[in-house]
């Protein structure tokens, strides 16, 4: 009986112990999410400060971007998406992007206009030339 009340015992004694090292972990942890949330909010105080003064008009240190010149408009982009629906009639908006080399958004409005304007036929996402 001695013997299981001693095992009981150390049972306890690593129970306490193991808890004392898990209770320790925690408040490392703890530690480290204040030190890492006070870091977060200093830099957030930073960038608020950063942002009022690049409103107000100073310069702040920061390298102002350059405008980018525009990018020419192509020239008869209209005619060239004629030109794949007539070659590939059912064709999709992305599908008409992609012959022409450039983004879907980029020529959804020129595509648009191409429908009211009655030389194209739109069924669903698909574009045909209007008869």
């Amino acid at each position: 009986m001695d013997r299981r009340a001693d095992d009981i015992r150390n049972l306890a004694s690593e129970m306490a112990a193991s808890y004392e090292e898990r209770k320790k972990g925690v408040a490392d942890l703890i530690q480290g999410f204040r030190a890492d949330n006070e870091a977060a909010a200093k830099e957030w105080r930073n960038l608020r400060t950063l942002m009022a003064r690049t409103k107000a008009g100073k310069v702040v240190g920061v390298k102002p971007k350059v405008a980018k010149p525009p990018v020419p408009e192509a020239v008869g982009i209209e005619d060239r998406i004629l030109d794949v629906v007539k070659n590939r009639p059912g064709i999709t908006l992305k599908e008409i992007g992609d012959a022409l080399g450039l983004h879907f958004v980029r020529i959804a409005a020129d595509t648009k206009s191409l429908v009211e304007s009655g030389k194209l036929r739109k069924e669903g996402k698909l574009y045909y030339l209007r008869k």
